[in-house]
């Protein structure tokens, strides 16, 4: 079901629209006004999957309304708010707080890697809002750098809470949920059950992309993406940026793990690991110019792995296994 486009001055519920904000996989924003209680929210319009009958469409606005109006008791300042949900015409909506800024997508769109300390930052702010909800049971599921707003002050809110969860139990509306699905982790991306640690490898890939100026895995093809992500090791993060701190690399390697079980158990014991690491100092190469021993050998060994997954060219392999056992 596609949403049908709103205009400025007509209604949505009791919200008169002002304008679009902007437009994903998922639905419509409208900047809107809300004259029984005199402000300015966010309404955004939820895109259905096309070609479901009418009982299971009703069935899953109804689910959605519902968790929406769970995540609406979750209270965090880094967490937007969820005023009320509702259905217009067959079109279900979500009320939000208003909140001015620039996602993170946007941001990585314009400056590609950002520096160490504002990424540290950014993700120290959206780990502490994702531990909040956490503790809460309650799991994202679709956390990705176009759900992540950052504002003029550098205040990180986390958006979409609770839509993920009812979409993603639906084949058709996982084809809209997934429209990022390079940011789900492995047991999501297969269709199997997540938890917390679902999160956590999602944060990672956000980390590694602020840090690396791009996102681990780059499949355009959904099967190649799914493979990739389920069973392919990225690219190491010291061979796109040579310049952090051990400890950054270790904490993006784990929270990437595979296997759940590897990965942090929540987003704050990820967090804790974050602040733990960023005081840490990078590592002097030994020479004065070019990638340090460490990048180097990363380097390395991301082509060992290449060139033996063809299954070929077993001379170069062997030469590459001496030099990276040096």
């Amino acid at each position: 079901m596609q949403t049908t486009p709103v205009k400025a001055n007509q209604k949505i519920g009791r919200y008169q629209i002002r304008s679009e904000l902007g437009k994903g996989s998922m639905g419509v924003v409208y900047l809107a006004y809300d004259p029984q209680l005199d402000r300015e929210v966010a309404v955004k319009t939820i895109r259905l999957p096309e070609g479901m009958g009418a009982a299971y469409s009703k069935k899953l606005t109804h689910n959605l309304l519902g968790e929406a109006r769970l995540s609406g008791r979750l209270s965090h300042p880094g967490i937007v708010k969820v005023f009320d949900a509702g259905e217009e015409g067959g079109q279900a909506y979500i009320v939000l707080k208003h909140i001015e800024g620039t996602t993170l997508a946007q941001m990585l769109a314009n400056t590609g890697v950002i520096e160490r300390e504002e990424a540290a930052h950014v993700m120290e702010e959206l780990l502490d809002a994702v531990a909040y909800a956490h503790d809460e049971q309650i799991v994202h599921r679709d956390l990705k750098p176009a759900n992540i707003m950052i504002q003029a002050d550098r205040r990180v809110r986390v958006m979409d809470f609770g839509i993920a969860h009812v979409m993603a139990g639906d084949a058709k509306s996982r084809a809209v949920l997934a429209g990022t699905p390079r940011y789900m982790s492995p047991e999501q991306i297969q269709g199997l059950d997540v938890d917390q640690r679902s999160d956590v490898f999602s944060l990672g890939v956000t980390l590694y992309e602020m840090l690396g100026g791009r996102p681990p895995f780059l499949q355009e093809e959904f099967n190649a993406l799914r493979e990739a992500v389920a069973s392919e090791r990225p690219a190491p993060l010291i061979s796109l940026n040579p310049n952090l701190p051990p400890s950054f690399y270790q904490l993006v390697e784990r929270a990437l793990s595979k296997e759940p079980d590897k990965r942090f158990e929540n987003a704050g014991e990820m967090r804790q690991a974050l602040l733990e690491c960023a005081d840490d100092e990078v590592e002097s190469p030994d020479q004065t110019s070019g990638p340090s021993p460490r990048a180097r050998q990363a380097i390395l060994e991301r082509i060992r792995e290449r060139v033996e997954k063809q299954g070929d060219f077993p001379a170069t392999s062997q030469y590459i296994a001496k030099v990276t056992a040096k």
